[in-house]
């Protein structure tokens, strides 16, 4: 027996890649994916054979693992576990892995959007950092490396919270 299930995840990539796991899982048939909670109550509420797939439950099948990102005329595929830092440029961002520098005409608000948040935090206008890669954190600085990343006003709030909620052995 098919049960009918749906996607809530705040991730458009996260949701996609869900969407392509549950086509793999012949005993479950996807109604909707979902990006906001409230839309996906008001389903639940109309149709109650419906089942939720927890995220945390399909960790693995829900994380993204690579990026294909434009770099000039060509698509690069870039690991999300190698991304150090990204460095907005006006109209460009700059993706540091510890092997390449990759460069892409794209906004940092867009690409910020497919990143998951668990692995990345934007820290500045011009910063998004991979918590991976974060050496230390002195003040308004994150060492990576050799490069340090400024933490400004407008994001210290979120990241102080982000780095709380990490688990640190």
């Amino acid at each position: 027996m098919n049960r009918n299930c749906i996607i809530v995840d705040d991730e458009p990539l996260a949701r996609n890649l869900l969407s392509e796991y549950v086509k793999k899982v012949p005993e479950l048939e996807l109604l909707k994916a979902f990006g906001n909670p409230l839309e996906a109550s008001t389903k639940i509420t109309e149709d109650k054979t419906t089942a939720i797939l927890p995220e945390d439950k399909l960790e693995e099948a829900s994380a993204p693992t690579f990026l294909f990102i434009k770099d000039g005329r060509k698509l690069v595929k870039v690991n999300l576990a190698d991304i150090q830092y990204i460095e907005g440029m006006k109209d460009y961002v700059r993706i540091h892995t510890p092997d390449r520098k990759i460069t892409s005409l794209q906004r940092m608000k867009s690409l910020a959007e497919e990143l998951p948040t668990k692995q990345f935090i934007r820290v500045h206008h011009s910063y998004i950092v991979g918590a991976a890669w974060i050496d230390e954190i002195e003040r308004e600085r994150i060492f990576i490396g050799r490069n340090i990343i400024p933490v400004s006003d407008t994001y210290r709030k979120p990241f102080q919270e982000f780095i709380e909620n990490q688990q640190f052995l």
